[in-house]
């Protein structure tokens, strides 16, 4: 599950595509725009809109479609950073090019009025950079920690010795007492596993999980042979 500050910083691109499709229909119906919004699109508009006569208007029809073309890869990655991290980074880089087009045109354009809109237009996207740097950051940081772990999955068989609870231990340090029937799902590492499984008066057991195995479920039952209690610890992977 995304963390809630991860969440707000991918709803940023869901902004740019909404204030971008905003911007289609300020230009084409009033001549005019807001600051937020991809930055090329705003310039085709604005573009196709001077191009455009009484005559003819192909070009900011081209322009409107073109933005709408521009608007969809925002849309697109956010919809995917809602699922995986990694598509956020994507967002921030198609941003950043837009970011990099609008100081182009800052220090292109000499119109006063233009300009002023175009510095708030990049306060707004640095600080849109920024949020997607950090979301793009704890998306990345989220996705390299779950694959850093898998799940022990450990069920004590329905044995018949119900007032006798095996003590497990992994690597040493005691994680829980089974009864029969009774069942623990674990995080753990990648690493080197040592399961180890006791009991009074029966011998330990000892199951060894491989670094870099997937997720593994171990069955542990305690039987009564040859007239001594043995611990049998089973595991659904080949590797172990």
């Amino acid at each position: 599950m995304k963390s809630k500050r991860y969440t707000i910083s991918a709803y940023w691109l869901l902004t740019v595509a909404i204030g971008t499709i905003i911007n289609i229909l300020l230009i084409s119906i009033f001549g005019t725009a807001l600051p937020v919004g991809s930055h090329i699109a705003w310039s085709a508009l604005f573009t196709g809109l001077g191009l455009a006569t009484s005559e003819s208007s192909i070009f900011l029809v081209a322009a409107i479609f073109m933005s709408i073309f521009v608007a969809a890869p925002f849309l697109i990655c956010f919809i995917q950073a809602l699922k995986r991290g990694r598509a956020m980074l994507l967002g921030l880089i198609i941003y950043a090019l837009d970011t990099v087009m609008l100081v182009a045109d800052l220090i292109y354009i000499s119109n006063t009025a233009v300009r002023i809109f175009l510095i708030i237009s990049l306060v707004i996207h640095l600080a849109g950079i920024a949020l997607l740097a950090y979301g793009s950051y704890l998306g990345i940081k989220d996705e390299g920690s779950q694959s850093a772990v898998r799940t022990l999955y450990i069920r004590r068989a329905r044995d018949g010795f119900g007032s006798q609870r095996l003590n497990c231990r992994l690597n040493g340090a005691f994680m829980c007492t089974l009864e029969p029937g009774e069942e623990r799902l674990v995080v753990v590492d990648r690493h080197r596993q040592r399961l180890s499984v006791s009991l009074f008066g029966a011998a330990p057991a000892e199951l060894v999980l491989p670094s870099g195995a997937n997720n593994v479920s171990v069955i542990i039952s305690l039987e009564y042979i040859n007239g001594q209690s043995k611990i049998i610890i089973s595991s659904n992977d080949s590797s172990v």
